[in-house]
């Protein structure tokens, strides 16, 4: 009785019309996951370039603080703790974006 209804040509017209249109929908659910995935991994790549550029300033400040006057090397530890505050909300940005990949490709292997 199905293998009759299925050749009936409402039923293939059915099929052609529901088929296309459920593809189009889970297309665009998988498009814009994949999207932000991939716009959150770019953003933990600037956010990694830029802890590694704060790291690299901290660096030269220390090297710069060993060779220097003491009144400037007040200076330049102030700098150091200025940028060792900006390196700690780097690294929290990045754990944060971290956990928004892993709640993303949870929510994608369900």
């Amino acid at each position: 009785m199905l293998k009759v209804l299925k050749s009936t040509p409402v039923w293939a017209k059915e099929n052609k019309l529901n088929t296309p249109k459920k593809a189009k929908v889970y297309k665009k659910a998988v498009q814009k996951i994949m999207q932000s995935s991939h716009e959150l991994y770019q953003e933990l790549s600037q956010n990694h370039e830029f802890e590694r550029r704060l790291q690299e300033m901290i660096d030269l400040r220390r090297l710069q603080m060993d060779k220097a006057a003491p009144s400037q090397a007040t200076k330049l530890n102030a700098e150091i703790l200025a940028l060792h505050a900006r390196l700690g909300r780097c690294r929290k940005a990045i754990s944060a974006t971290e956990q928004k990949i892993q709640e993303v490709e949870k929510s994608q292997s369900r």
